[in-house]
């Protein structure tokens, strides 16, 4: 969506707030944040592969920005090149960001197998809490050309490891590692503790005309809430309904290896069911769909050493982001040359 000039990009609302003057981002619409749970409420007002997108000629912007109750993060890419300066955001905070000397000088020969061009700016917001846009500034702001894009778009749906929880930086989550590789732009709807495939959730995502292919990470926070029954009834549909256009192709991951695979169980939890019959449970939706843009790849598979993970046994860190995003891209790869 538009703001001032510029692209939104993985963000479908704007909520103004006279309050805090201005508007409070989220990743979607009111319409469908209404209908889901109210964890995923709060969840979907965090950034996850959301970008402030532009083309500014003149090369020097002033963005108002605030975070208005736990400090987020901003970090400026161009193109695909990161920026060394990393800016905290708490209270209303004005940055003044301008394009890097050198980069003015890169020829565009270097630049054409690139999924974006370096004169597109791209502001990475990160954090776990809300962020409010109050104005940005900047001589012939305008949004990026559809050239300067990558030509097509990943779509990821999950819980916090979808989310980036415990990535140090956005580009770092699995979901941008994937799409990176594979070249893709990102639409990233990971909801932290959550993930409940709500029919609402997968109604949004599936109306979406911009993906061309999707991964749903399903899903370690139902786990302790819905049965298997009730699983197979929220997964099924929404990996059927996401799958109704045979052109774009979806693949459902299982529940990722964490503490319960390691014979760590909290106390006074008495589960119905284990990771392992979610597991099944996914893989055989799969099978009884018998559709051939939909495909089952085993959580097992992507993260196959535990230090991949952070020290809470089941949010993997970044060295752990990074080995899914590989090994993701390279079933996902191989799949769709297999035809």
């Amino acid at each position: 969506m538009k703001y001032k000039n510029t692209e939104l990009h993985n963000i479908y609302d704007l909520i103004y707030s006279k309050e805090l003057d201005g508007h409070i981002i989220s990743r979607v619409p009111g319409k469908t944040r209404k209908k889901i749970n109210p964890r995923a409420q709060n969840r979907v007002m965090e950034p996850a592969g959301s970008e402030i997108r532009f083309i500014c000629p003149a090369g020097k912007i002033k963005l108002t920005i605030s975070c208005p109750r736990e400090p987020g993060q901003l970090v400026p890419f161009f193109g695909t090149f990161m920026a060394r300066d990393k800016y905290t955001i708490s209270g209303k905070t004005v940055i003044e960001i301008e394009y890097p000397e050198r980069m003015k000088t890169l020829k565009n020969q270097y630049c054409s197998s690139l999924p974006f061009h370096p004169s597109v700016w791209r502001l990475k917001l990160r954090g776990t809490e809300m962020f409010v846009l109050h104005n940005i500034e900047g001589e012939g702001i305008a949004p990026p050309a559809d050239s300067l894009l990558p030509e097509k778009c990943l779509l990821t749906y999950g819980t916090s490891i979808t989310h980036g929880a415990a990535a140090t930086l956005p580009h770092l989550s699995y979901a941008a590692q994937t799409a990176r590789r594979l070249k893709y732009d990102l639409l990233n709807f990971g909801v932290g503790g959550s993930a409940f495939c709500e029919p609402a959730f997968t109604d949004f995502m599936a109306g979406l005309k911009t993906w061309d292919l999707a991964t749903l990470c399903l899903s370690v926070n139902m786990l302790e809430e819905f049965s298997v029954k009730e699983f197979i009834k929220r997964a099924g549909y929404m990996i059927k309904k996401m799958s109704d256009n045979p052109k774009r192709h979806v693949f459902c991951i299982s529940i990722l290896p964490f503490f319960r695979d390691f014979g760590i169980i909290p106390d006074k939890k008495d589960l119905s069911c284990s990771a392992g019959d979610y597991r099944l449970a996914l893989h055989e939706i799969t099978e009884k769909l018998s559709r051939k843009n939909v495909h089952f790849i085993s959580g097992n598979s992507l993260l196959e050493e535990i230090d991949g993970l952070s020290t809470d046994l089941i949010h993997p860190s970044d060295y752990g982001m990074i080995q899914i995003g590989e090994k993701l891209t390279q079933q996902i790869t191989a799949i769709m040359k297999a035809g």
